[in-house]
């Protein structure tokens, strides 16, 4: 909530259609260990996957990034062995760009940058 008052992009409660609770939270993130990046990162109740909600609403998410808060490139932080985050980010347009070491454990960088969005956008 703070990033979101001082006007830094934040989180969004992930809430399906008709129903009235919090299933998860997707939204951008700032971390010391990746300085000047901003990651789209996510987190989704088990009984709500498979079912296309985190990839819909990590869409809606790089497009606000992109669209409305002018940012030039977002990433995703994705464990190599997290298969279900790896196609919510390839379905996102976004490609493995480098594997580094994350607060101690490999990890696959997607990116996409705001050119390579609107391209992908046009295309779809």
């Amino acid at each position: 909530m703070g990033w979101d008052r001082a006007g830094i992009p934040s989180q969004f409660a992930v809430i399906p259609r008709g129903e009235n609770a919090i299933v998860g939270y997707c939204g951008f993130y700032h971390h010391a260990e990746v300085p000047g990046e901003i990651e789209i990162g996510y987190r989704l109740h088990p009984d709500y996957w498979n079912r296309g909600l985190i990839t819909e609403t990590a869409r809606a998410v790089r497009n606000h990034g992109f669209h409305d808060r002018k940012l030039s490139r977002v990433i995703s932080l994705i464990h190599p062995e997290n298969i279900p985050s790896r196609r919510v980010a390839e379905k996102n347009g976004m490609a493995v760009e480098k594997q580094i070491t994350f607060r101690g454990f490999p990890t696959l960088v997607y990116a996409m940058a705001f050119d390579e969005w609107l391209a992908w956008r046009d295309a779809s």
